[in-house]
């Protein structure tokens, strides 16, 4: 049976250790610097945990699950043989892992929050790593986590990266400047939701987000845009993000209609 240790305790890192639990390739210890979330996730998942690297298990495989700019220090911790390390994100270069022998990606594309079950067999996971050998041993890992596999360098992951951030966490600060808008007056967020979900499940059923754009941009709507830069006279940064993503909006949807 490989053995993996998982390096990390955060949103990526305890999902990669339950998903790994799920089909039957238990981690044998989470090392974590956090102590509180390090040893509670693995209370989880039932393993092992240190927070010291000198005290790390013997495995196959190493995962670094932890934030971009610390994933080179916690490299260069590791005295770990031919074991494979890996580290999760996607706009790292495995080069980051260059000191061991064997060394790759694994990154799952998704968001994750803690508490919140994701089902990986839905997920892509995108792999590279620096030889035939270990590509062949990590893909075998992410084949039992999804049926969606895709080896990719730092360039391709890097693009889907920066998209997936357009995609996920800015689409969901517009949810949270929505949010606050509605506050001001105590409307409830919630009212919101029905509308959020269809956006949502309109995007997931078409050919291109750009067939189903709606809204006063679109329409080139001068007095209603108008009266909702009033409304945000007072929101300075809010209103100068409103008035770039309707100009965005217009601009593409001409190109889009001029093809």
């Amino acid at each position: 049976m490989m053995k993996v240790v998982i390096i990390g305790s955060g949103n990526v890192a305890e999902a990669t250790a339950i998903a790994l639990k799920k089909c039957n390739l238990t981690p044998i210890q989470i090392c974590a610097r956090n102590r509180v979330n390090g040893s509670t996730l693995a209370d989880k998942i039932g393993c092992s945990y240190t927070e010291d690297f000198t005290n790390i298990a013997d495995a196959d495989i190493y995962i670094i699950s932890v934030s971009d700019d610390a994933i080179a220090q916690i490299s260069s911790q590791l005295n770990i043989g031919n074991a494979i390390v890996l580290h999760t994100a996607g706009s790292v270069d495995m080069q980051s892992l260059s000191k061991h022998k064997n060394f790759g990606i694994l990154y799952p594309l998704q968001t994750f929050t803690k508490g919140r079950y994701v089902e990986f067999k839905e997920i892509p996971i995108l792999i590279e790593a620096n030889s035939t050998k270990t590509l062949e041993v990590i893909k075998g890992v992410a084949e039992k986590l999804t049926d969606k596999v895709i080896e990719a360098d730092i360039n391709y992951r890097s693009k889907l990266h920066l998209a997936a951030v357009f995609a996920c966490n800015f689409s969901n600060h517009m949810y949270a400047i929505a949010e606050k808008l509605l506050e001001r007056d105590d409307i409830p967020f919630d009212i919101l939701k029905p509308l959020i979900k269809e956006t949502t499940n309109k995007v997931l059923d078409s050919k291109s987000p750009l067939d189903i754009q709606t809204g006063p941009a679109i329409r080139d709507d001068f007095k209603t845009k108008a009266k909702h830069c009033e409304m945000l006279t007072d929101k300075i940064i809010k209103r100068n993000i409103y008035v770039t993503l309707s100009q965005n909006i217009w601009e593409i949807s001409k190109k889009t209609s001029q093809k």
